[in-house]
């Protein structure tokens, strides 16, 4: 389903973080938080589970929240980023 999609892939970015330059890291920031908050929304039973997908140096950042189908925003993170 949608939700295991999403996660999938955003385990799959957080495997390729170390790569990423800095204004890469702030536009994947905003990223990050709003995956959390949709994650808590969609999952809210285990909203722990949440956090463990924030990186340490992107949990402070500023996030926007996206009204867009989630895997489509992970998705369009990870070609827009990593071109794959």
């Amino acid at each position: 389903d949608k939700a295991e999609k999403a996660l999938e892939v955003g385990v799959d970015i957080a495997g390729r973080l170390d790569k990423l330059d800095n204004d890469q890291k702030r536009s994947l920031s905003s990223f990050w938080l709003y995956l959390v908050q949709w994650y808590k929304r969609t999952i809210p039973e285990k909203p722990e589970e949440a956090i463990k997908l924030v990186p340490l140096d992107l949990q402070t950042a500023l996030g926007i929240i996206y009204k867009e189908d989630p895997y489509k925003v992970v998705e369009g993170f990870r070609k827009h980023i990593f071109g794959s």
